[in-house]
Parts: structure tokens; C-alpha cells; sequence
């Protein structure tokens, strides 16, 4: 029984460290200023699902040890969910709902994305994904969903050359973001 609760303790610090990572990486500034990503919350929830579905992508190859550390993952997710939303003010009995809204928002982004990468012969399917979800229907610039594009393709193959020591102990490899200009 103690053996459990200390896996569990352990499981669920490590999902909390891949979750601050993912907000790191998804407050990097060139996301905003270089890529086009909408500097608002709804942008800001986009690139943290995103990442998250990257990470949760990794963690499928690692068996059970993956799928204990993809579950505190979330459930890092909906913490934070319910703390950010409580901290701005949403009232107590609207944010049951409203978390329950973002998970599943994150599930429906993450399928979505899972599909785009891995539609054979279709190279426009994750920019139209990523242009769908981050960019909204008014999106000025059709290149920026084909640039962040890039970096989905980059961040993943970087996490799939990552050793599986280091993602399990919660230390996910993003790359840069590529500061381009059109």
C-alpha cells in the first residue's frame, strides 16, 4: 500500500513538472510575435493543449509508466484549469463546467492534431488543423499555420529522439521556436 502511494506521489510531481514545461515553452515569446498565435487567453490555451498533446503523443510509447505520468499530466491540466479560472474571477459553481469544457477541448484537440499527423499524403492537414484551432476562421496569413506546422513536426521528432529516462522523470526537449519572417 505504501509502495502504491509513493508511486503515485512520485507520478503525480512528475506530471506537474511536464505540465510547467509546457507552460514555459508555450509563453515563449516568438509563438506570439513571430509565429501569429493570438497573444489572449484562448491563444495561450491553444499552444498549452497543443503541447500537451505532444507530450501525451511520447508518452503513449512508454507502456504503463507512460500512462500513469500521461494521467497526472492531466490531471496537472484540470488543476490549473480550475486555479486559473477561479483566479480570474469565474464564479464557484460555474467552474465544474467550465473545466469539464477545457478537458474537453483538450481531448478534441488532440484527436484532431493525432489525426493530422498521421494522414498519410496529406502535408496540409496539420496546418489546417493547427489554422482551425489557433487561428480562428480570420487568420490574415495562411503561412502561419504552415510555420507552426514546422515546429509540431520538430517538437515531435525531438521528442521522439528523447531517451525515455529523461521524459519519464518529467523533462520534456521542445526546440525553439524558429523566429521567421514573411
Amino acid at each position: 500500500m505504501l509502495r502504491w502511494l509513493q508511486d503515485r506521489a512520485r507520478a503525480r510531481r512528475i506530471g506537474r513538472a511536464f505540465y510547467d514545461s509546457i507552460v514555459a515553452q508555450s509563453r515563449t515569446e516568438a509563438f506570439y510575435r513571430a509565429l501569429g498565435v493570438p497573444d489572449t487567453m484562448e491563444g495561450r490555451f491553444e499552444l498549452i493543449v497543443l503541447h500537451i498533446h505532444l507530450v501525451l503523443e511520447r508518452l503513449r510509447r512508454e507502456g504503463a509508466a507512460g500512462q500513469a505520468l500521461s494521467r497526472a499530466l492531466i490531471e496537472a491540466f484540470v488543476g490549473d484549469m480550475d486555479a486559473s479560472m477561479r483566479e480570474i474571477g469565474i464564479g464557484d459553481l460555474s467552474v465544474p463546467r467550465r473545466v469539464k469544457r477545457a478537458a474537453a477541448a483538450l481531448f478534441e484537440r488532440a484527436r484532431a492534431y493525432a489525426a493530422a499527423q498521421h494522414e498519410p499524403g496529406a502535408p496540409d492537414a496539420l496546418p489546417a488543423a493547427l489554422a482551425e484551432h489557433i487561428f480562428g476562421p480570420d487568420c490574415a496569413n495562411p503561412d502561419l499555420p504552415v510555420r507552426l506546422a514546422v515546429y509540431v513536426r520538430e517538437a515531435m521528432a525531438g521528442l521522439d529522439r528523447q531517451p525515455s529516462q529523461g521524459l519519464l522523470d518529467g523533462r520534456p526537449q521542445f526546440p525553439k521556436v524558429a523566429v521567421m519572417r514573411s
